[in-house]
Formats: structure tokens, sequence, C-alpha cells
């Protein structure tokens, strides 16, 4: 498609922000760097990928991928790289979607079942009840993505955001600390 100009016309850039925060979560990472994971996201309308893969390298994208991909290990802020995006990919820490659904990003939370007490899988589970986020396992994030569940979520704002609260305190461990 052209302009009348005769340029190209340039599509809004929507940005895909994968993160891992600060430990290794490498199946994760290598998933998003797959050609099959880029092309669903292509297909989908993302133009970029972002990647903060933690601990653990990036590995090498393939040599003709349909979008670009950066990649960092660690800042100190991510605010930046949420806000920018349009759709957030992230391990399930509570502060960091805490972080996502208060900007008002689409996410779809990856569990790590790596960890020995996957207290993540409860936390997922019970926000995506809550329809404020999808979650998967790493071989499913392809399908979540194409099945079109994310632009179905509610709001941080419009369910009952005391009870996200809620939830995320109970399984983050901070049950009985004052809150606000």
């Amino acid at each position: 498609m052209l302009t009348e100009n005769g340029d190209p016309v340039r599509r809004p850039q929507r940005t895909v922000f994968v993160t891992v925060g600060t430990t290794q979560f490498n199946d994760l990472v290598n998933m998003a760097c797959t050609l099959e994971f880029l092309l669903t996201l292509q297909a989908e309308g993302y133009t970029e990928l972002i990647i903060q893969h933690g601990a653990g390298p990036l590995p090498k994208t393939p040599t003709h991928s349909p979008i670009p991909v950066k990649g960092f290990a660690f800042k100190g802020d991510l605010s930046k790289e949420i806000e920018n995006a349009a759709l957030v990919i992230s391990h399930a820490g509570a502060g960091l979607i805490l972080e996502s659904l208060s900007a008002g990003k689409p996410l779809l939370v990856v569990v790590n079942r790596g960890l020995m007490d996957n207290h993540q899988m409860d936390l997922a589970v019970a926000l995506a009840k809550m329809e404020v986020l999808v979650w998967a396992d790493v071989e499913d994030i392809i399908d979540r993505i194409a099945e079109g569940g994310l632009q179905k979520l509610k709001a941080f704002g419009e369910g009952d955001p005391d009870r996200v609260t809620s939830v995320l305190e109970e399984e983050a461990g901070f049950v009985g600390c004052a809150s606000k």
C-alpha cells in the first residue's frame, strides 16, 4: 500500500515486550526467538520484539526474521518498555504483573514450571479467572497469542482492582501487611 506520494504506508509501531525478571527463564527467551513465534507476532500485526532476557543468554534470531528483535539483560526500571508495549509477555512475578496491569497493557503471563515452589501458577490462574490476563506454559504461548483472547481482557480498573491487589499480595506473601 502506498501513500499519495508513492511512499509505503507506515504502520504504527506495535511492540511486544518479553521480560523474565532477574533470574533465568531460558525456555521463554528461546521460544521468543523462534521463527514460528516471530511469524505469529507478525501475523497478529506486531512490528517489533524487545526481550529482557535476565541472567540467561539471548539466542540468535532467525536470519530472515520477519520483525526486528532487540534484547538486553537488565535495567533498573522497565516502565518505559512496558508503557511502549502493545503486548507484555512476562514471567509470573507479582511486581511485573502489577506494573503491567496498572499500565493497562494486555498481559500474557508465562509460568516457569522449573521453579521448585510454583506459586507463580497459583497467581497466574487466579488472575486469569478474573480475566485481567492470559496465562500459558511456554509451549502454549503461540496458541494463546493467535487465539485472540488478549484483546478480550478486562482493563485492570474494570473488574475489582482491590481484589486483584489482594490476590497479588496474598500470592506474594504480603498477607496481613498494610496496603496503600
